[in-house]
């Protein structure tokens, strides 16, 4: 039920959540709170002391952008990584597809994603039959598919289905021209098609180390969520990094704007029982999260679809996608800043 800013949901703790036991001061909730909790019969008004036991069911209120995700983790204790988006992890099928079949199948193993989907259209019957090689005994669920006439048409049909939990991209090189601002990338006009995760696999994985970079001085907080829920069901080791400019180039209080995103995301992290590094950086953004992402083998960041950049603003989060070492999550959505 909608409360204006807020959402209600009611969940049960499943037996095999690993919250069983533990009081609601050990979730340190924020943006959410238990309003009641239903135990054999009677009503409990919840208090920081309270402990969970399975059969409970809760009455959560909270921020309707991450209570979904919040109320998935309190029913198992684990993370469903990445159905809060969609079942399938979906790959517009290029010639570089082959080199990210070792990530893609790991990705595969490690989540929950129901199906690997491959989009084949525009005539590429010889890479469709060299996956179709290499996936040969594959124990996940995986099929080749062109649901419209094009591969744009197929795209377009999958978004507004809503049934792609991860989007696999390829890498592709960015132009000086782009670097500096001139415009928006083939890659960055794909991003703003869709909503769920975009993976752009560089080959760097297991992801044992996650980097969530802050490259503005405010919080994304759906693009923090999902790199919590990614280190999460990873078991990796979670650094927010923040890059913070000189006051006398972005103005007074940016940089304790930042400082205070990055202290929201460990905050939000402690609900999830998930340790983070804070990690502050300084000079140019850009170089800066480039140089951290060298000791790491995931970078997620968000990507405000309707920024346009220029040679006055160039894009950071556009040059971090294109140019990080290492294979890249990111969460475009709208709204810019």
């Amino acid at each position: 039920a909608g409360m204006g800013r807020g959402e209600m949901m009611e969940i049960e703790i499943l037996p095999n959540s690993s919250v069983i036991g533990k009081p609601f001061s050990a979730l340190h909730p924020r943006k959410w709170i238990a309003a009641a909790v239903h135990r054999d019969g009677a009503l409990i008004i919840p208090h920081g002391d309270t402990a969970l036991e399975a059969g409970d069911r809760l009455l959560l209120v909270g921020d309707p952008r991450i209570l979904p995700s919040v109320a998935r983790f309190l029913r198992t204790g684990h993370s469903e990584f990445p159905l809060h988006y969609g079942t399938a992890v979906v790959v517009p099928v290029t010639p570089s597809t082959g080199a990210e079949m070792p990530e893609l199948a790991w990705i595969m193993r490690e989540t929950v994603a129901e199906s690997l989907e491959f989009i084949t259209c525009d005539g590429l019957e010889e890479e469709r039959l060299r996956l179709n090689d290499a996936l040969t005994g594959a124990d996940f669920l995986h099929h080749f598919s062109c649901v419209g006439g094009t591969l744009k048409e197929s795209m377009s049909i999958l978004v507004r289905d809503r049934d792609v939990g991860i989007l696999t991209l390829s890498p592709e090189p960015i132009s000086f021209w782009k670097r500096i601002g001139l415009g928006r990338t083939r890659l960055a006009e794909r991003m703003r098609q869709v909503d769920s995760p975009v993976l752009i696999p560089r080959g760097t994985f297991p992801y044992k180390k996650i980097l969530y970079a802050i490259t503005h001085g405010h919080l994304d907080l759906e693009a923090a969520i999902l790199a919590i829920d990614a280190a999460r069901n990873f078991g990796a080791e979670l650094t927010v990094a923040a890059a913070i400019p000189p006051d006398f180039v972005a103005g007074a209080g940016h940089a304790e704007r930042m400082r205070e995103a990055q202290r929201e995301v460990k905050r939000l992290a402690a609900s999830y029982n998930q340790r983070v590094t804070l990690l502050e950086l300084s000079g140019n953004p850009v170089r800066a999260i480039l140089a951290a992402c060298r000791d790491q083998q995931l970078l997620v960041m968000g990507y405000h679809k309707d920024r346009r950049p220029s040679p006055s603003r160039p894009d950071p989060e556009q040059n971090l996608f294109h140019r990080a070492p290492c294979s890249v999550l990111v969460l475009p959505h709208n709204g810019c800043c």
